[in-house]
């Protein structure tokens, strides 16, 4: 059940992605989206991280002192998310840049596309801390709750 539970919470950290990693309000992200394209307005992530755990305080009915480990933990988290979503931004760019130069070069795309890979290894682990750190605040009751209501993705 624990497994499971966590797989849950993984999931829901996964769902927000890199999202909470540049940590902007809803209206910076409204401002930001309507100046830069969705490629550019990383801000966006930020925002649906902000509206899920908002969403994880309210339905789990998190205390005070709870929420407030949660925004420590995401806090702690943030660096490590924000450098493996940078990284990985930064691959997608060159990769493409790479699969359009003539003659194809297969070893260069493959080297670039093993190492997208390792970080969203990564990514995926910084969100699993993060996911089990959460898990470790939260009540039997809560964690019971959390199960039944992240989606099963894992």
């Amino acid at each position: 059940m624990k497994k499971l539970i966590l797989t849950a919470i993984v999931a829901g950290t996964m769902v927000c992605g890199s999202m909470f990693a540049t940590g902007k309000t809803l209206s910076t992200v409204s401002t930001a989206f309507a100046a830069e394209t969705a490629d550019e307005a990383p801000g966006m992530r930020g925002a649906m991280a902000d509206r899920f755990f908002e969403r994880m305080t309210r339905v789990l009915d998190l205390t005070e002192t709870q929420q407030n480990e949660v925004q420590a933990i995401r806090e702690r988290n943030k660096p490590a998310i924000q450098a493996a979503s940078e990284k990985l931004r930064k691959g997608r760019a060159e990769l493409r840049q790479v699969i359009q130069t003539h003659p194809f070069d297969e070893a260069a795309v493959r080297n670039l596309a093993e190492k997208q890979s390792e970080l969203r290894v990564e990514l995926t682990m910084a969100f699993a801390r993060m996911a089990n750190e959460i898990h470790a605040i939260l009540t039997p009751e809560q964690r019971e709750l959390a199960e039944k209501l992240m989606p099963k993705r894992f």
